[in-house]
């Protein structure tokens, strides 16, 4: 949250952006992006989450 308010006092426009291939499992990663949709919504942010390509984690 301190990282938010240094944002917004120096009016920097950002977006968030959400990506990990490697957190498993998959619910733990839909749990980390909806919370930080949730954040970004509440803070009218933009934000974009990109989803991992679970067939190529899966084969690494």
């Amino acid at each position: 949250m301190q990282n938010c308010k240094f944002f917004d006092a120096s009016r920097i426009g950002y977006t968030i952006f959400v990506y990990n291939s490697d957190i498993h499992p998959e619910c733990e990663y839909l749990l980390r992006k909806d919370e930080n949709a949730r954040l970004a919504n509440k803070r009218g942010i933009e934000f974009f989450g990109a989803d991992k390509d679970k067939a190529l984690f899966d084969r690494n």
